[in-house]
């Protein structure tokens, strides 16, 4: 999605005059596109889950009175941050005075940050360890005290002092976290964790990696919560292949296809290695994160610790035991 890049609107500038050079178009075309006009960059958060369910459908069919066949679910919160310093911009996104949701501001990456980092960063780092502990929605996941005692625990002991700066201030940090387990706690949101799984690797490097860049910036011992999140995406990501040679990553006699297009290098990893190396072999692999996360000090030894525990004694027991040591 467009919206994950950040600078999205002035990489779309850049695409566009290009493609109109390629088409030999004329100067004064090309300084039009360039000075008459505002591409902005932009970040939109909100939940949006898809179509409802067939039972669902029907009932809501009912109480509005009318069929709506692109009928889909999400939840009340919702920003559209749009960045510009154009006075005619701001001027002609008017609707922006219609809805409090929609923000125009100078400068987005604060918005950016805390959606990126603390939203779809926590969702990243959870998915993978739901699905082993045998929750199949959000909404499943944080009806469950230990599981949201985990997820808390990893917003704000781990990620909310990263994303303290001078345009993010703590309260703004831990305010936005509180709200994100506020909506993941939404009993109407039916958010399914293999859904979140799809680009696993992509989403985990580019949601996390900047996270523990910072956290190592700071600290010389691992993050416990994001190397747990590690292990549990190394898990799921340990697969088969079946008929129609898709890779399946099989928990609690579930089967899940996996939709990532780094999952051939997951599946190499696990089928020719011993078990001892496989976090270390996945960690180092740049072609998976862009960068060795070997080279932080005790995260292979964290991740590691945490695959064999939840091997060995499910993705619960090892959220009761990261919460009891920390």
């Amino acid at each position: 999605p467009t919206e994950l890049i950040p600078d999205n609107g002035t990489l779309l500038k850049e695409i566009v005059v290009k493609l109109a050079s390629l088409q030999n178009a004329d100067a004064k075309f090309i300084q039009w596109l360039t000075n008459a006009n505002d591409f902005c960059n932009s970040l939109v958060d909100r939940i949006v889950p898809g179509k409802l369910s067939k039972i669902e459908q029907e009932k809501i069919e009912v109480e509005l009175g009318y069929t709506d066949k692109l009928m889909i679910m999400s939840e009340p919160y919702c920003l559209w941050a749009i960045e510009t310093q154009s006075v005619r911009a701001k001027k002609i996104l008017s609707f922006h005075t219609c809805n409090a949701g929609i923000i125009i501001s100078h400068d987005i990456n604060k918005f950016r940050e805390l959606k990126l980092r603390l939203l779809n960063g926590t969702h990243i780092l959870s998915c993978g360890l739901a699905l082993i502990a045998g929750f199949q929605t959000v909404k499943e996941a944080m009806a469950d005290a230990d599981f949201v005692t985990y997820v808390s625990s990893l917003m704000h002991d781990e990620m909310v002092p990263l994303l303290i700066q001078n345009d993010i201030t703590k309260s703004e940090a831990t305010y936005f976290a509180s709200q994100v387990i506020d909506r993941f706690k939404n009993p109407f949101i039916e958010h399914y964790w293999k859904n979140i799984t799809v680009q696993y690797t992509s989403k985990l490097m580019m949601r996390t990696v900047p996270l523990l860049d910072k956290h190592y910036a700071l600290k010389k011992s691992a993050p416990q919560g994001m190397a747990l999140g590690y292990a549990a995406y190394i898990l799921f990501m340990h697969s088969e292949k079946n008929a129609s040679n898709e890779f399946v990553s099989k928990l609690n006699d579930t089967q899940y296809i996996i939709q990532d297009t780094k999952a051939d290098i997951l599946f190499e990893k696990w089928r020719t290695q011993p078990i001892q190396q496989v976090v270390t072999n996945v960690l180092s692999d740049v072609n998976l994160f862009g960068k060795d996360l070997t080279q932080y000090p005790g995260f292979v030894e964290a991740v590691n610790k945490y695959l064999a525990f939840v091997t060995q004694n499910g993705a619960i027991e090892t959220i009761r035991t990261l919460v009891k040591n920390k």
